[in-house]
């Protein structure tokens, strides 16, 4: 399909009633990607019940941690998935994306310019991962 920039243009309609009841709707979410060619845009989490009713599994995030020339990237990944995650440190960073949905099996990576004269050991020990299922 083609879409002209800037402008709201409906890929399709989809009626979920035959499918999502009152026993399922808190622990079943819909996933839409947006993806040009080979290269993905976008990805969208879309619920049948509020956020803080959700029942979903609890996530286990995977991350790797490298630091290079001043750069921390963290690739993290999770095995269902994860809501409102967010990296932080025991120092402030500042990470390219800081809050965002992690889906299963898919992997994200994000970057911060790390703390002068910090190692990959101490990169490690400072960043904390958090996600939604942290908060309830």
């Amino acid at each position: 399909m083609e879409a002209a920039a800037l402008a709201d243009t409906p890929v399709a309609a989809l009626d979920f009633s035959a499918v999502i009841s009152d026993t399922n709707c808190r622990s079943t979410v819909f996933v839409a990607e947006l993806w040009q060619g080979e290269s993905f845009v976008a990805r969208c989490v879309g619920l049948f019940a509020p956020n803080k009713h959700l029942e979903l599994a609890r996530p286990s995030i995977r991350r790797t941690v490298s630091l290079q020339d001043g750069l921390l990237t963290v690739e993290l990944q999770a095995d269902s998935l994860a809501r409102f995650v967010s990296s932080a440190g025991r120092r402030r960073l500042v990470f390219s994306d800081n809050y965002f949905d992690l889906t299963a099996g898919q992997a994200l990576t994000i970057q911060a310019e790390a703390p002068a004269g910090w190692t990959l050991e101490q990169a490690q020990q400072a960043l904390r991962v958090y996600s939604r299922a942290d908060l309830f």
